[in-house]
């Protein structure tokens, strides 16, 4: 197995890993929304609530967009 093959494996590897994530992050992010308490009656608090959450999502997407962009240079 030459270098450029075991990158590839070991980026294809961290893709699936991301991807996952990605999916966890937005099932949580997706229940969150669905959550309404009590004391947020402004719309502000929701969306401050949900920050993480969205930023989990954003960081992930962001990850996979660079190991694929790393995958497509290796081909």
């Amino acid at each position: 197995m030459d270098r450029n093959e075991s990158r590839r494996k070991i980026l294809e590897s961290e893709l699936q890993n991301e991807q996952q994530l990605l999916s966890d992050a937005r099932a949580k992010l997706a229940e969150q929304e669905g959550i309404r308490s009590g004391d947020e009656r402004n719309y502000a608090r929701v969306q401050e609530r949900l920050k993480p959450y969205q930023e989990a999502v954003d960081l992930h997407t962001k990850n996979i967009e660079q190991l694929r962009g790393e995958l497509g240079r290796l081909r």
